[in-house]
């Protein structure tokens, strides 16, 4: 009866994952069955076993769509560190990434569903590491990927990681020994022995790339010869965004889920519901607007067949499920003239609108949802600072008062901090302490110029009651400025609401400024 249940169960199970996929690819689907039938095989051989046992529960891979990049790699060499790297750098571009988590065990065999993964990817990325011969996974993974490539279904790019490919070619050295200690203590047949060994030769055979020939072997130009290259090789519309990406991620998480986005693991899994969705996303200039924008865009951008642009949007897309980007609408009419009614488009659409001012959003009614972007709290302030300042994500104990004096200086704004901490990097220590002195008086000339596009957008008024607030009012009740300001016919009520859709102040629980 357990069985005949567990059987049961697992057949509800198929069925609602086969409702929901109908529509998606079927190679995912196919995945789902392989290993739902092993998982079914392995039931059958443990009648006696319960179907809530821990023990006999199913190990599966987890699919979010057909996967465009597959990671090949031994765990104890390269998972901590330059894979996560390489995985971090390729999903926050968009790119939807497979990599396995778990070691195959003694004696095991490679899953249904990690072959089908492997199958779905159109490129394969094994990173050969000196171990990594060792592994049986790794050389089952890269044979599966070898063949998918001799018919021309998938693109290889080989990284040679700390060792030479005519090792790996030859099986020479560490690698080779690596190799030959895994055959023979793990009994492998003749049959198969011969086929990893036509991989290793093949794989060592296929230009790739090699961390020791790349800048000294420092990961980071590698990594982003990777992702280059794998951008180039999908021909996605990636949209640039800056070098250092810090926080953000909360940010994105918030916003997708605004979106109606399933969000996991750094990826968009899928959209849910037909509504259309838009969102405002708005905060002082500098703030980081665009760039999260930038970013939410290129992790969207695979669940939709179709991409708005800004030319000749409307007759394009009308009634189309569309992804739209609008970034720093300044006047409600930009959006009428450039995108028509939002309503317009189609069920299950998507638009992310950037703007310096909250009102512009509400005017138009664009934003289901608006999302201000705030300062960088101080702990990603000094992350961010650093790895411009002094191209790391740490500060020496030295240097730690100094540059967090500058970041306080700074406000945690994202552009000042790049903008500063690029200035700084490399310069002396007095060069510092007078950038220190500049910044307490006025921001970097920089900084300054886009800071002052909301200033200059003011009318006369508000620009002295920006000015009274910035030089004596901070930390006070404005109902105290209120009554001085109604005297002078600055006419406040309506300045302070003009300073607070562009974010120029805030207004406290307790009415402080």
């Amino acid at each position: 009866m357990e069985w005949a249940s567990c059987a049961l169960k697992l057949a509800f199970l198929f069925v609602a994952l086969s409702c929901i996929l109908r529509k998606s690819n079927q190679a995912l689907l196919a995945s789902i069955t392989a290993a739902v039938l092993e998982y079914v095989g392995k039931k059958g051989g443990r009648n006696a076993e319960s179907c809530e046992s821990p023990r006999s529960a199913p190990t599966f891979v987890t699919f979010s769509g057909s996967y465009e990049v597959f990671l090949s790699f031994r765990g104890p060499d390269t998972r901590k560190g330059f894979t996560d790297c390489l995985f971090t750098s390729l999903t926050e571009k968009g790119i939807r990434v497979f990599r396995d988590n778990e070691e195959l065990p003694v004696g095991g065999k490679i899953k249904p569903s990690l072959t089908e993964a492997i199958k779905q990817s159109k490129i394969a990325i094994p990173i050969i590491s000196k171990d990594y011969a060792s592994s049986k996974s790794c050389l089952m993974e890269l044979q599966q990927m070898l063949e998918c490539r001799e018919n021309k279904e998938q693109m290889i790019i080989p990284i040679f990681y700390d060792v030479d490919c005519s090792d790996v070619k030859h099986l020479k050295g560490s690698f080779g020994k690596s190799f030959y200690e895994l055959v023979k203590n793990e009994g492998i047949g003749r049959e198969r022995i011969n086929a990893w060994k036509k991989a290793l030769r093949d794989i060592g055979e296929v230009r790739g790339l090699n961390l020791a020939e790349m800048n000294d072997g420092h990961h980071g130009k590698l990594i982003q010869l990777v992702v280059s290259d794998v951008l180039q090789r999908l021909k996605k519309p990636d949209l640039v965004v800056t070098e250092y990406l810090v926080g953000i991620n909360r940010h994105v998480e918030e916003v997708m889920r605004k979106l109606n986005v399933d969000f996991c693991d750094g990826q968009a899994v899928e959209t849910f519901g037909h509504k259309k969705c838009v969102v405002g996303i708005c905060g002082m200039p500098g703030v980081g607007k665009t760039t999260l924008a930038k970013v939410v865009y290129n992790r969207l951008y695979h669940l939709f067949d179709g991409c708005a642009y800004l030319e000749n949007v409307r007759e394009r897309f009308s009634n189309m499920k569309v992804l739209i980007f609008l970034d720093d609408v300044g006047d409600p009419e930009q959006l009428v003239q450039i995108a028509g009614e939002l309503k317009d488009y189609g069920p299950g659409s998507r638009i992310i609108v950037t703007s310096r001012k909250q009102d512009v959003l509400t005017k138009v009614k664009v934003a289901d949802q608006k999302y201000e972007v705030e300062a960088m709290e101080e702990g990603e302030a000094l992350q961010l600072f650093c790895k411009h300042a002094f191209g790391k994500d740490f500060v020496r104990e030295i240097d730690n008062t100094l540059s967090s004096a500058i970041i306080r200086a700074t406000g945690g704004l994202p552009l000042a901090l790049e903008v500063v901490g690029s200035f700084l990097f490399s310069k002396s220590k007095e060069v510092w302490e007078d950038t220190l002195k500049k910044l307490k008086h006025a921001p970097h000339k920089k900084v300054e110029k886009v800071l002052k596009m909301c200033y200059e957008d003011l009318d006369e008024n508000q620009k002295k009651i920006f000015l009274y607030i910035a030089c004596f009012f901070i930390g006070k009740d404005k109902r105290i400025a209120i009554y001085m300001w109604e005297d002078c016919e600055f006419y406040p009520h309506e300045g302070i609401e003009a300073l607070l859709v562009r974010s120029l102040v805030k207004v406290g629980e307790n009415n402080e400024l």
